[in-house]
């Protein structure tokens, strides 16, 4: 035996590390996963949840006061277009979801009250967090 490897392997192995590629591919789809990288809530991979199950909520930004400043990419009410944003979801009321960010200055429902659930992009529980690391240098897009 000379060591080499028959060429049908190479085919095969290629053709299954492939199809485990599209697989993954399409189980961690845009609508299963989702990468924070903000410190409004702990840095990490979050996978999509049934609204019952979900410890998190991706969604537009209501309207809000001109006062008010935030990241002009983040998506917003009649404005769908943009990055969602990601905040606990604290309870469920009549009005709305409770929404709320672990920073002070967070843009949750302290400041636009219960969201409407037609702003919800998606419902989320953390895979893999890494606590309080701030990979956004602690932007404060609210404060003038």
């Amino acid at each position: 035996m000379d060591g080499s490897v028959p060429a049908r392997t190479v085919i095969r192995t290629f053709a299954g590390l492939t199809l485990v590629v599209v697989m993954v591919g399409a189980v961690l789809s845009r609508d299963h996963w989702l990468i924070n990288t903000t410190s409004s809530v702990p840095i990490g991979i979050y996978v999509a949840a049934p609204s019952a199950e979900a410890g998190y909520v991706s969604f537009c930004l209501p309207s809000l006061p001109r006062t008010v400043r935030y990241d002009p990419g983040i998506c917003r009410e009649g404005q769908p277009a943009g990055r969602t944003v990601l905040k606990h979801l604290e309870a469920r009321s009549e009005r709305g979801l409770i929404l709320r960010g672990d920073r002070p200055d967070s843009l949750d429902s302290r400041l636009f009250g219960p969201l409407s659930p037609a702003l919800v992009r998606g419902y989320w529980r953390p895979l893999l967090t890494f606590g309080m690391i701030s990979l956004d240098e602690g932007k404060d897009y609210r404060s003038g």
